[in-house]
């Protein structure tokens, strides 16, 4: 159990290097050239290792302290249960001397006159706790009045009875006396409880002391160790754990040398001054047990007074009832129940081995598993780590393709921006080019080149000579194909041609006629009219000019929607290239700005190093000074080194004799100081004891007191057992001289039904099977085992006889001797 109480022990320390800030190494390393560790590292791990230890020392000491108290308070409780088990036998012996001897008085006397009520036997109630006493005491009086009763009657059947005055004047007798002795046990109670009191006070001195030993003694294998551990060379290993824990232990080991001439000597001598108080401190508790036998003893060898020895002359002596039937069975039974007790008990040790060995393999595996997982899981940390390395560098990747990616979709959407700009200025060039083509076409009055432009006008490609060629071949193939279907046709279709002709032609015929009428009949003859020929030329002229600027209109309307167009087009590209514009500008201020921050993050620096430049020249020129002033010093110093060579000799001397006298005089005071402490502290012991030992006076007179008035009660009570063993003797004496006269059938009977009342008593109330085996503390009432574990077992705990709860640990064992 204590070992599980122990903390872990620390784990094994990494043998690499502890990581330090290169500063002032000259090789940029936390470690020196040659291995071994710098002065402050080793001073810290010894601070590190110092306090370690100081805390495993406290918690083996603590552990000591515990296991000292847990043993003292073992053989405490074995003691205990020992009493315990005395007195509950001797107090049940008690109860089965009285059982009978009132069984006896009943067979011999007759219970018709005697009121029901004075006979019953009430159980008695057994002391768990000394509160119990005063309940014990009144149980013992009602059994006495009902006891008395009986023998009175019995007396009074018996016809002679003797002298009252004697018996008035020995009644006397005894209850002086037994008022003596209870005043003396109640003294020798007081006395045993301030020896307890003192007792208790002396373990937990005994404890300090030996607390204070272990922590001595560590003290001194600790001066004997070495204050710091020899320097490792490069490549050797540390040194193991172990031998920093076997350090730890208290072991005795040789007396070191003194430490400044004294401090061993003083632990020594402390130790020796605790030995000699805990010698004496046992001796006046053995002086006490001592006293409280002796008065014991002078109580048990008080001188008895007639009476008594009378009543002891006719009870019956411990011999007959060894020899009885009824013991020898009830010891029989021990002896089973003790065999049984044994065998439970080697079996228990086994279980306890098996369940230790159990415990010690689960920890084993348990062990060997978290070391496992342990494992695994410092591999899984370096993966993830090596992981999150990976996952770092990754991201940083793809943030700078990000940046990039970035910088070519921004280029990448300028470009787009002025192919847009440039494909629209495209547009409108081309809707220009259309624009003029048409307008020379309209000017001239070619409709047909004009229809080609307007339709082809976007189309530079496009050639108009090889459209006209197109469009002969078209044309020819037309006609080919009409005259083919004229040839196909028969002569009822010519004829219908030839009526579509003629009426054409009649149509014809009358819009000349209409035309005659105004211009004339000869107007067709030109030559044969000057004003009609100069009237039909101005009206050609007039028809061409009508036609011209018809297609000038046409195209005038063409080109007012193309720059209705175009001018859309030129808006977009103005306004997107004022976006241009704009974000230009604010990149442009951007870049102003990280240029100003340079400017002024450069200007700092500048600062900075003209400063530093400034501050190196001012310490170069100080060093130089310096150096200047240490060479005049040197030589200086060089002047008085040989006058004061001499000098220091003398002083040396002087230095060396007064060290030695202040060294002396540290270890005086020292040593004065401790005696001091050492004084004090015994002078404060000494009237500790000194009240402890007055304490412990009262106590054990107070004790004396209480054993003087519990023997008297015991004296009287037992000169009462006495007078009923002597009134039973007569019984007994009167019932053999009635059995000489009764026949044997009748005796035979009275034996059977004597042991039948006898075995009624000793068997369980609840089963009749079983003997009364176990105690009910609470209730004072007596079962057999079977019954009491079965109430246990199926969680029934109350008493069968009384119906009174009880707990598990108020079951005892009931022993009859």
């Amino acid at each position: 159990m204590m070992e599980s109480r122990k903390r872990p022990g620390s784990p094994v320390e990494d043998p690499s290097a502890h990581k330090k800030r290169a500063i002032a190494s000259a090789t940029d390393d936390p470690t020196h050239t040659n291995g071994v560790e710098a002065a402050a590292d080793d001073a810290e791990l010894a601070e590190d290792s110092n306090l370690e230890l100081f805390r495993k020392e406290a918690i083996f000491r603590r552990m000591r302290h515990y296991a000292r108290e847990h043993e003292r308070g073992r053989r405490r409780v074995e003691e205990l249960e020992a009493a315990q088990e005395t007195y509950l036998a001797g107090m049940q012996a008690i109860e089965t001397c009285w059982n009978q001897l009132v069984a006896e008085i009943r067979a011999l006397v007759s219970v018709d006159d005697i009121p029901k009520s004075s006979l019953r036997s009430n159980a008695v109630k057994l002391p768990k706790l000394a509160s119990d006493i005063p309940a014990y005491e009144s149980a013992v009086e009602e059994r006495r009045v009902a006891t008395r009763t009986l023998v009175n009657a019995f007396v009074a059947r018996a016809g002679t009875a003797p002298d009252n005055d004697a018996l008035q004047a020995a009644r006397r007798e005894a209850q002086s006396e037994a008022s003596r002795l209870h005043s003396e046990n109640k003294l020798l109670e007081a006395k045993l409880e301030s020896a307890d009191e003192q007792l208790d006070k002396l373990r937990n001195d005994l404890a300090a002391a030996e607390m204070r030993v272990d922590r001595i003694k560590r003290e001194r294998d600790l001066s004997r160790a070495p204050t710091h551990p020899p320097p490792t060379e490069p490549g050797s290993e540390r040194v193991p754990n172990e031998s920093r824990d076997a350090s730890m232990k208290p072991e005795a080991s040789k007396p070191p040398e003194a430490v400044n001439g004294h401090k061993e000597e003083e632990s020594l001598d402390e130790v020796a001054v605790e030995r000699a108080k805990a010698e004496k401190f046992k001796r006046v508790a053995e002086e006490q047990a001592g006293e409280i036998a002796r008065l014991k003893a002078k109580v048990a060898a008080q001188p008895e007074d007639p009476q008594t020895s009378w009543l002891a002359s006719r009870t019956p002596s411990e011999h007959d009832i060894t020899n009885s039937e009824q013991y020898k069975a009830l010891e029989l039974e021990l002896k089973k129940a003790n065999d049984t007790v044994a065998s439970l008990k080697l079996r228990l040790e086994e279980v306890e081995q098996a369940q230790t060995k159990f415990e010690n393999e689960i920890k084993e595996v348990t062990t060997g598993h978290a070391n496992a997982l342990k494992g695994e899981i410092a591999k899984q940390m370096e993966e993830i780590m090596r992981l999150r390395g990976e996952r770092d560098a990754t991201h940083a990747e793809l943030q700078e393709r990000k940046q990039v990616s970035a910088l070519r979709f921004a280029a990448l959407g300028e470009f787009k921006t002025l192919a847009a700009a440039r494909e629209d200025r495209i547009q409108a060039l081309q809707s220009e080019v259309k624009r003029l083509k048409t307008r020379a076409a309209a000017s001239e009055g070619d409709e047909d080149l004009y229809t080609f432009l307007r339709v082809n006008g976007e189309n530079t490609d496009a050639s108009y000579v090889d459209d006209l060629k197109n469009r002969l071949q078209a044309a020819e193939d037309k006609a080919k194909a009409l005259q083919a279907a004229i040839d196909a046709r028969s002569e009822d279709a010519i004829g219908g041609f030839e009526l579509e002709a003629r009426e054409l032609y009649e149509g014809a015929k009358r819009r000349l006629e209409r035309y005659d009428t105004v211009f004339g009949p000869d107007a067709v003859d030109a030559s044969g009219n000057a004003d009609l020929q100069q009237l039909a030329s101005l009206l050609e002229a007039k028809e061409k000019s009508l036609a011209e600027q018809q297609l000038l209109r046409q195209q005038e309307a063409e080109a007012l929607d193309s720059c209705y167009s175009e001018i859309d087009r030129l808006s977009t590209s103005w306004e997107t290239l004022d976006t241009q514009m704009k974000s230009k500008v604010f990149d442009l201020a951007a870049l102003e700005k990280q240029i100003a921050d340079v400017t002024a993050s450069k200007i700092r620096k500048e600062m900075m190093f003209y400063s530093a430049d400034n501050k190196i020249k001012n310490l170069e020129s100080t060093i130089k000074l310096h150096e200047a002033n240490s060479s005049k010093q040197l030589n200086a110093l060089h002047a008085l080194h040989a006058k004061h060579s001499e000098e220091q000799k003398v002083f040396d001397n002087e230095r060396t004799a007064l060290a030695t006298l202040k060294k002396e005089k540290d270890a005086c005071e020292e040593k004065i100081t401790g005696l001091r402490k050492e004084l004090r502290e015994a002078n404060e012991e000494k009237a500790r004891l000194q009240r402890d030992l007055e304490q412990e006076k009262a106590r054990v007179a107070s004790l004396t007191h209480d054993y003087s008035i519990r023997s008297r009660n015991y004296n009287a009570l037992k000169s009462e057992h006495e007078g009923e063993k002597e009134k039973v003797a007569q019984l007994k004496q009167q019932l053999e001289q009635r059995k000489k006269f009764a026949a044997v059938s009748a005796n035979e009977s009275d034996l059977q039904d004597l042991y039948q009342k006898s075995m009624g008593a000793l068997k369980c109330s609840t089963c009749k099977k079983g003997f009364r085996e176990q105690l009910l503390q609470k209730c004072g009432h007596t079962f057999c085992k079977e019954c009491v574990d079965s109430r246990i077992s199926t969680r029934q705990r109350k008493c069968p006889a009384c119906n009174l709860p009880f707990a598990q640990s108020e079951v005892i064992t009931l022993f009859l001797q």
